[in-house]
């Protein structure tokens, strides 16, 4: 079979970021997991051909309220010498200027590592329960 390379146009997953692409053998059927910083991975099916997607899996726990998950903010802050640091913010539903809350640092990786915005239940846990957490590499 020759393979013509084109675009697809998925649909947008309220912002959620794709990953773990695969394809059928004869590339009529493409699965791979859809999460974001407040959504867990869940499993997607999507026939090229008509455009139609599936989701499989549904990976929350039904104990948790999708709307006490804290969706991240790739922010920016300046170091010590100028230079721009970024780190991925999450901050607690219930922090305002008028009700400030403590702040934890998530330091994480070397050189080369780096921060998503991928689902991380003990960093929700920790802003759930009040804590702003700023995430970013050593």
């Amino acid at each position: 079979m020759i393979r013509k390379e084109k675009n697809i146009d998925l649909p947008s997953f309220n912002g959620g970021g794709i990953t773990s692409v695969a394809f059928s053998k004869d590339d009529s059927v493409m699965r791979f997991y859809v999460g974001d910083s407040n959504s867990p991975s869940n499993l997607f099916y999507y026939e090229i051909e008509s455009g139609r997607s599936q989701q499989l899996t549904d990976v929350l726990n039904p104990e948790i309220q999708p709307q006490d998950l804290v969706k991240a903010e790739v922010i920016r802050f300046a170091s010590f010498d100028g230079l721009d640091i970024p780190a991925i913010y999450y901050l607690p539903h219930q922090a305002s200027s008028d009700n400030p809350v403590p702040a934890l640092v998530w330091v994480h990786g070397g050189p080369g590592g780096q921060s998503r915005q991928n689902f991380n239940p003990i960093i929700q846990y920790l802003v759930n329960n009040g804590y702003a957490l700023f995430s970013c590499k050593q």
